[in-house]
């Protein structure tokens, strides 16, 4: 998973958090959510995150807290790098 900005001409960038995958020879790309009305804090935690990087809260302040982990879009399966998971958290 990756945090990616896409530029707009009128309007501020769009901040998505999306995954990719190689299928076929061919790079492929699915968005799991769009980030875009998140505080730019929350951003560079998420990123930090999704690089590996410990959550320090002396520089990754929170700003939202989870209510719960949902069901949807679920999902646990193993790759050859090891197992991945998804889940979508409601906040």
């Amino acid at each position: 998973m990756h945090i990616e900005v896409v530029p707009n001409r009128t309007s501020r960038p769009t901040i998505l958090l999306r995954e990719g995958w190689r299928e076929e020879g061919r790079v492929r790309k699915r968005t799991l959510a769009n980030l875009t009305h998140w505080p730019a804090h929350q951003v560079d935690a998420l990123r930090h995150v999704l690089k590996g990087e410990a959550l320090d809260t002396l520089r990754h302040r929170a700003g939202t807290d989870v209510k719960a982990v949902t069901m949807y879009g679920f999902s646990v399966r193993r790759e050859a790098t090891g197992w991945i998971s998804e889940v979508v958290l409601d906040v």
